[in-house]
């Protein structure tokens, strides 16, 4: 893979609502990487939206040490919010033998206005609290491979379903809520033990009636 590429964003704000950057099409050459930064302190997040048929893999970066904390895959034609730290950059690599375009906009803390906000969609925190990566799939948005001790902001329609990846299959933990809190941090290994109690019980009720 070439060395990654860094991506200069220099742009004005858009007059459709204040706290969001100009939206950004960016282009990344076949098995080619661009290290994308916050504008600055006062923006949180990014949303991206996936124009290629392909998969994109991320990387969360730590701009100082240049130590990757984390990674997560995102579907072909997906979209995703990321949460950034100040110290944090996004790697986004194109492992494909073809060229990838996506969409970029950084967003401010600040709440959008709530005539232009989508209702639908709730932003929160998977948190892996473990020592061991946990691998993800939210279908048609991306596959998150959280890593030891991480975090990985997501936004997500109500209804979204996250799965467990498992060797031959997967297993569902959870399903976003319409009255689930903005901003929640999620534990995803005590949702993984909560599924796995569940289905033991299941198991054992089953028996019991035999």
């Amino acid at each position: 893979m070439k060395n990654p590429t860094f991506l200069i964003i220099s742009v004005c704000l858009l007059s459709f609502y204040s706290g969001a950057q100009q939206l950004q099409r960016i282009y990344i050459a076949e098995q080619d990487s661009i290290d994308y930064s916050l504008p600055d302190e006062k923006y949180q997040r990014v949303q991206i939206k996936n124009k290629s048929p392909f998969s994109i893999e991320f990387k969360l970066v730590n701009s100082l040490s240049n130590q990757v904390t984390g990674g997560f895959g995102l579907a072909p034609r997906g979209k995703t919010a990321v949460e950034l730290d100040p110290q944090q950059k996004l790697r986004l690599v194109n492992p494909n033998s073809q060229g990838v375009e996506l969409d970029l906009q950084a967003r401010r803390e600040a709440k959008e206005p709530l005539a232009l906000r989508n209702n639908t969609e709730i932003s929160f925190t998977l948190v892996n609290k473990t020592g061991k990566p946990i691998p993800l799939i939210i279908p048609n948005v991306m596959n998150p491979n959280l890593s030891p001790f991480s975090k990985s902001g997501v936004r997500l329609e109500v209804g979204q379903k996250i799965y467990l990846k498992k060797k031959l299959g997967k297993q569902i933990i959870f399903e976003v809520p319409e009255n689930f809190e903005e901003g929640t941090q999620l534990d995803v290994a005590a949702l993984i033990k909560n599924q796995d109690r569940k289905g033991k019980q299941s198991e054992e009720t089953k028996h019991s009636q035999d």
